[in-house]
């Protein structure tokens, strides 16, 4: 089941990022940036809210998706609000989802995708994530447009994204009880830390993760860079979110 989740986990963000901002963080430092000196208007997004979450054992995986489950993440990297990122879980249709990402960047530009990935529950269950296939998407350009991927498009971009997937090779150790961890989006008390490794078209990836089962459609509440590099933290989640692409 861990196994599983993760690399389900790690499918959806790429086949989420891969379709809608181009933007990507820049090595560098984590730190916590200085809202004052914050030039992007991000930082509004970094607002904690006081809320505390309870105990909820050691993680296992994330509660049932349903629609309307959604969470707000922000990147940092270098010391500045680089992204802010809304997954959306809009519903079921056959045998797949649709998910909807949209991200705001350090530049204050919206793009966005949403699309429909068939196949998951199965791969969650096989482990055999080649055999996700992607029915339809659109995108939400920078205009605000709303823009339908055509069949040719289509084909052009399941060939550049399936061999991402499928050659993704991930190494993850065990759950570890990690205490308390604070984020925008909360106190969260007994936490879950996991480490991860995933090498992507040559390209390994380490990262640090806490989880709770409180949180809908991954469980993540904050992610780490293995350089201090990159720091993801969970603003805020809910489960009445409306998608933005009608």
């Amino acid at each position: 089941m861990k196994h599983s989740f993760i690399a389900l986990a790690i499918t959806v963000a790429v086949c989420a990022s891969c379709a809608s901002s181009p933007n990507s963080p820049d090595a560098g430092s984590a730190r916590a940036p200085d809202p004052g000196k914050d030039t992007s208007g991000l930082s509004k997004n970094w607002i904690a809210s006081g809320k505390s979450y309870p105990e909820a054992g050691l993680f296992s995986g994330p509660i049932a998706w349903e629609a309307g489950q959604y969470i707000v993440t922000g990147t940092i990297a270098k010391g500045k609000y680089e992204q802010v990122t809304r997954q959306l879980i809009v519903g079921k249709e056959g045998d797949g989802w649709v998910i909807e990402s949209i991200s705001t960047d350090k530049k204050g530009i919206t793009t966005g995708s949403q699309m429909l990935l068939k196949g998951l529950d199965a791969a969650m269950s096989s482990g055999n994530y080649g055999n996700i296939t992607i029915g339809w998407m659109k995108q939400l350009n920078e205009k605000g447009e709303v823009n339908t991927v055509d069949a040719e498009q289509m084909r052009f971009f399941a060939s550049f994204i399936k061999p991402v997937y499928e050659s993704m090779l991930t190494s993850v150790g065990e759950f570890i009880e990690a205490g308390t961890i604070q984020v925008p989006a909360g106190s969260f008390a007994g936490t879950s830390l996991i480490e991860t490794e995933t090498k992507v078209l040559g390209k390994s990836i380490k990262s640090k993760t806490w989880y709770h089962s409180a949180v809908p459609i991954n469980g993540m509440i904050k992610s780490l860079s293995d350089d201090g590099s990159t720091l993801i933290e969970l603003l805020s989640w809910g489960t009445d979110g409306e998608p933005r692409i009608k």
